[in-house]
């Protein structure tokens, strides 16, 4: 699976914000649909934001591997 693809489609879906806003259940979010948590350092550059959705995405993407391993077994 080509990842870079699954990640436009995501950054298409969510849109792109440089200033934080309060999103539709009334988090504090930023970037690409990332919300941010109590004491998370805020970035202020779109390339802060766009290293968080990697960072974000490696996560997700490993979450994914581990419940896909576990439906197998």
């Amino acid at each position: 699976m080509n990842y870079d693809d699954v990640k436009e489609s995501i950054k298409l879906y969510e849109g792109y914000r440089l200033m934080p806003y309060k999103c539709t259940e009334g988090h504090l979010t930023g970037g690409v649909g990332h919300k941010i948590n109590d004491g998370e350092e805020v970035p202020t550059t779109k390339e802060g934001w766009l290293k968080l959705f990697d960072k974000d995405f490696e996560i997700a993407l490993t979450c994914f591997e581990e419940i896909d391993l576990c439906s197998r077994s």
